[in-house]
């Protein structure tokens, strides 16, 4: 019997593009570079200043350094600073069925309203660390918690009209325990927290990021 070997040819089952003849495994990936590369096709805005970027990625690396502001016809935003100590207060708000759920407010001062946004997240989300060991030993030794912060925005072409009620965005719950590394999670939830804020700034809408008012950290035992 004899054998017979077929060539296998990936070129020839794949997809091909009739301007350049470059192959793609899948029709989709195709079209997207049909779009990108041939048509010049830019189909991702940004929401501040009005950029154009034919891949979403790429919109949402400007929308991290995206720095316009409105002035003189332009859209301007706050220059932000760093600094190196900042203190919270967080205060309990409600507790309810034995401390099982707790509420708990963290103001932010006025005078933090120019220090770099992740920054102060970040330190505001630490100052319930000793709060949430605390809450494991003395009730549970597991619980979830979400954080909501209020966020003033200022229209991109107004600077003067700001959001009235604050917006509240919220992350998704979080799981903690004991042997939990707290201050991991904790990042985890500001940069959670400041993605959402990224995301509602991108949607086209024109508002832009201004200050936070407050965060609000709920805690509820299992």
């Amino acid at each position: 019997m004899k054998l017979v070997f077929q060539r296998h040819d990936t070129k020839m089952d794949g997809h091909i593009c009739e301007t350049c003849g470059k192959t793609f495994s899948r029709s989709h990936d195709l079209e997207r570079h049909k779009e990108q590369v041939h048509e010049k096709r830019k189909n991702h805005q940004c929401g501040i200043c009005g950029k154009e970027f034919a891949r979403k990625q790429h919109k949402e690396l400007h929308l991290k350094t995206c720095s316009r502001h409105v002035q003189g016809g332009e859209i301007n935003r706050k220059k932000f600073t760093s600094a190196k100590k900042l203190e919270f207060s967080p205060q309990l708000r409600i507790a309810a069925f034995g401390g099982i759920i707790a509420d708990w407010v963290i103001k932010i001062p006025e005078d933090y309203n120019m220090v770099d946004p992740v920054v102060l997240l970040k330190e505001a989300l630490k100052s319930m660390k000793s709060i949430i060991t605390k809450h494991l030993r003395d009730h549970t030794k597991r619980l979830k918690y979400t954080v909501s912060v209020f966020v003033v925005f200022h229209h991109g072409c107004d600077p003067e009209v700001t959001s009235e009620p604050p917006v509240v965005l919220t992350t998704d719950p979080v799981s903690v325990y004991l042997p939990t590394d707290l201050d991991h999670r904790l990042e985890e939830s500001a940069e959670e927290l400041m993605e959402l804020v990224e995301n509602y700034e991108g949607v086209g809408s024109g508002w832009v990021f201004d200050h936070f008012q407050r965060i609000d950290f709920n805690l509820l035992s299992f």
